[in-house]
């Protein structure tokens, strides 16, 4: 099954939600014409600038949304972007994956998305107040997939997307856009899910198509 494609409304109608960060750098791509053009931009963390570093001025777009307004105006110098529709993929170093085990087959959406939210107090503490948090039911009705994000993350994205015309479509993690295109792939029984980009990799224990279990986290040292 496709993993969190639950449509939310916080940005827009059809928005796909995860993660964000404090500084991020990114790389873009544009396909279509016209009414049908289509721009991707894949958000990664930055490292922090130096402190020598000249501030960023204040009429210039802040924090996350000066990073992604340098990579739409490098994208806009290739092809004419406004109106154009958004997709936004984001590292997965950007986000919280947990998955909760009850039996759950029964409750509604409101109580999954208390639990969910319950797990996430749990894990981030008072911080919890600033996630905006999603969930989705395994087919099995025993597990359920938790991710959080970031409430101003996601507001940054979208001034982004505001400030050079775009239509915000999606907003989704890579091991969630990984999952939905190569899941099929895996055979019936237990398996290992494993998305690594850059120093982190997130890995999903399944099981009969259900994520059971998910971790992630750094995976390689660079130093």
């Amino acid at each position: 099954s496709a993993v969190l494609e639950a449509r939310t409304s916080l940005v827009s109608p059809s928005l796909r939600h995860v993660a964000g960060a404090s500084a991020a750098t990114g790389r873009s791509s544009a396909t279509g014409q016209g009414e049908s053009l289509m721009a991707q931009i894949v958000v990664e963390p930055a490292p922090a600038p130096a402190a020598s570093e000249t501030p960023t001025h204040a009429a210039e777009p802040r924090g996350h949304v000066a990073a992604i307004d340098g990579v739409l105006r490098a994208l806009a110098l290739r092809v004419p972007i406004r109106g154009a529709r958004l997709e936004v993929v984001l590292d997965n170093s950007l986000m919280l994956f947990d998955v909760a085990s009850g039996d759950f087959a029964a409750d509604n959406d409101r109580k999954l998305l208390s639990v969910a939210q319950a797990c996430v107090a749990e894990l981030v503490g008072e911080a919890n107040s600033a996630q905006s948090v999603r969930c989705q039911l395994q087919p099995d009705g025993k597990h359920l997939l938790i991710t959080a994000v970031a409430q101003e993350r996601l507001q940054e994205i979208n001034e982004a997307a505001t400030l050079h015309g775009l239509k915000l479509q999606s907003i989704e993690p890579d091991f969630c856009q990984q999952w939905n295109a190569h899941s099929n792939a895996l055979k019936p029984g237990s398996a290992v899910f494993a998305v690594a980009a850059g120093r982190t990799a997130v890995i999903a224990c399944v099981a009969g198509g259900n994520i059971v279990q998910v971790r992630g986290g750094a995976w390689l040292d660079r130093r």
